[in-house]
């Protein structure tokens, strides 16, 4: 999957931001894009703990670790190093775990970008952002 961060999507007008994916995929797109703001740093430090999160509109995401017994009985076409990536609307996906943290990380990082200047965020959270990004890069890497 190849993707790109780009400002101003025309597919939605809650977000800034948005995601151009080759081969497209809403769940990926409406999930990222449909995110409360101020809910990202919340993402990151569970993704860094590989756990899942959600939000009502948006959805969410399930790691391998949120996996319980009923859902290897259910025969679940999960396995180990993937997410599963779902939205109420658009439904669900599954990419690689490192995938995921990738486009995490720089959907993150422009995210800030736009918002760095904005007084619709506070110091506190710009500053957790910037703390957490850093973190997950390490994570990646």
């Amino acid at each position: 999957m190849i993707y790109r961060i780009i400002e101003n999507p025309e597919y939605t007008r809650s977000s800034k931001i948005g995601l151009e994916l080759k081969p497209d995929n809403d769940p990926i797109k409406f999930f990222f894009s449909g995110l409360k703001i101020i809910g990202y740093p919340t993402l990151i430090d569970c993704a860094l703990s590989s756990k899942g999160y959600g939000e009502e509109i948006a959805g969410g995401v399930i790691f391998f670790n949120d996996l319980t017994l009923e859902d290897f009985v259910n025969q679940s076409d999960f396995e180990k190093g993937n997410v599963k990536i779902f939205n109420p609307v658009h439904g669900e996906t599954l990419i690689d775990e490192v995938l995921f943290l990738r486009i995490l990380h720089d959907y993150a990082t422009k995210l800030l970008e736009v918002y760095q200047m904005s007084s619709e965020l506070s110091e506190s959270w710009k500053s957790s952002m910037r703390e957490l990004l850093v973190k997950l890069a390490s994570k990646i890497d």
